[in-house]
């Protein structure tokens, strides 16, 4: 698939010095002297479409999947969605700092998986239907996956961009599965300075479209 215009697709960026390398999502692979973090939010099977939602209740026998170690099935890459707070390099990606800058390009299309949280922070799913009563609903975390295509994932970074005046790490914070990470179109240039229209511009230059 090639692309003719910007509106076709966003950019991704990710801090690694193995560029978009995939793992499961929680991996007993020793990272940087110590045993890699465990990740413990579930990623429930449900698109959202409305960025203003907050405080549902996840219907009765949707999926949610937390993870085991080593779950191949699960394999992806943490990435962000065309924005990230540079002050997360001084605080929670202290570790990734002096990493690699890799941008790539993803269709607007695509679905991908992005925090529970609508664009002022508030869970979007708060509760789940268990049918055992209102007062013994189980609950869901800020932190767990829920589906949204890249176009509403942007825009609900841009009301929250408005909302706080900076850009949320968990905002534009996105988990890409390894079948995604493949369709991504890379560039041939690692450059923290590239502008969006550059970027493309090297592409197709690249791929001699």
């Amino acid at each position: 698939m090639w692309y003719d215009s910007q509106a076709d697709f966003a950019s991704v960026i990710r801090f690694e010095n193995r560029g978009f390398n995939t793992k499961p999502y929680n991996s007993s692979q020793k990272e940087y002297g110590s045993i890699a973090y465990y990740h413990c939010f579930s990623f429930i099977f449900i698109e959202v479409t409305d960025i203003d939602t907050c405080s549902c209740i996840l219907p009765v026998g949707i999926k949610r999947v937390e993870p085991q170690m080593d779950d191949t099935v699960w394999s992806g890459c943490f990435a962000f969605l065309e924005h990230y707070d540079p002050k997360a390099l001084e605080n929670s990606l202290f570790i990734k700092a002096n990493h690699k800058k890799n941008v790539a390009l993803i269709d607007r299309q695509e679905k991908v998986w992005v925090r529970n949280i609508n664009y002022k922070g508030d869970r979007i799913f708060k509760y789940v239907d268990n049918e055992r009563g209102y007062y013994l609903l189980e609950t869901c975390d800020e932190q767990d996956w829920v589906i949204m295509s890249v176009e509403n994932a942007l825009k609900r970074t841009q009301k929250s961009k408005e909302h706080f005046g900076y850009y949320r790490e968990e905002i534009t914070e996105i988990y890409l599965m390894e079948e995604q990470v493949k369709r991504l179109i890379m560039s041939p240039v690692s450059c923290p300075l590239m502008s969006m229209k550059e970027l493309i511009s090297c592409l197709i230059k690249n791929r001699g479209v």
